[in-house]
């Protein structure tokens, strides 16, 4: 598949990004997430490209939280952190004006030592690699969306993963920074008027649920660690990804019927 019809990161990062980012964090020196944005393009269209992976020093990226305990970790190399960048894609060809968030639960990494931030995109969407093996579904569903003409916009609920490297579990969100998660999350919501938010993952399905958003589709995280789940749940004959595949479009047609596609998705 050529990649020239699509259109990444389609948005003025400087401005657009800035903007949303800093109702959760103080950020000095945007100037690496700017330069992080260009090398995601670049790595779109070009495997070779060496920019897959790009960070940002923890100092420079601070969460706006009153929890000590959490801030005081933010800092020490002990701790792995990742923040996905959010990024938008068009298909050039078919786009209608029209836009479909996806979002997922957190920028989850492996258990590495970085003394910097480590920056990604969900789902790597910019990684060719990553598109063509382990995130293979996601972006068949993707170019599924983006030919039926919507731009597509991904973002985590929670913008930022730490855990200890020398344990199994990730660190919970301060309430408070939660919270101002939900407001970057409404600041996109504003920015870009989705007609639909698509939800991957129980925590980001339960949290536009209880923030009353409308015209969401919620679905099981479709990792191949979650295909049990996915088999149950939704009475699939196998978990395969064509089954996965098959029953996401199948939804996301019959409850477009069904939603209102007029109105704002957020309360009040």
């Amino acid at each position: 598949m050529s990649m020239e019809k699509f259109n990444y990161c389609d948005f003025d990062s400087n401005t657009v990004i800035k903007s949303i980012l800093q109702n959760a964090f103080t950020i000095d020196h945007f100037t690496s997430i700017e330069k992080a944005y260009e090398d995601f393009k670049h790595c779109f269209e070009d495997e070779s490209y060496q920019g897959r992976v790009q960070t940002i020093e923890r100092k420079n990226f601070t969460p706006q939280t009153s929890d000590t305990d959490f801030l005081n970790k933010f800092p020490d190399s002990q701790y792995t952190i990742g923040v996905d960048l959010p990024v938008a894609i068009t298909d050039s060809e078919s786009y209608n004006g029209k836009c479909v968030f996806i979002v997922g639960e957190d920028a989850l990494r492996k258990n590495e030592s970085n003394p910097d931030i480590i920056l990604s995109t969900p789902f790597a969407t910019h990684w060719p690699k990553y598109r063509n093996s382990h995130g293979k579904l996601y972006w068949k569903f993707s170019v599924w969306l983006m030919e039926k003409g919507y731009k597509i916009y991904y973002t985590d609920l929670k913008k930022v993963w730490i855990k200890k490297q020398s344990e199994s579990r990730k660190l919970a969100v301060p309430d408070d920074l939660l919270i101002k998660f939900k407001e970057c999350l409404k600041a996109e919501i504003g920015e870009f008027k989705p007609e639909i938010i698509i939800t991957f993952g129980k925590e980001a399905g339960d949290s536009i649920s209880e923030m009353g958003i409308k015209n969401t589709i919620r679905f099981i995280h479709p990792t191949f660690s979650a295909s049990k789940h996915w088999k149950n749940q939704y009475k699939l004959s196998s978990a395969s990804d064509n089954n996965k595949f098959e029953f996401m479009i199948n939804e996301f047609e019959k409850d477009r019927s069904s939603f209102n596609l007029g109105r704002s998705l957020l309360v009040g």
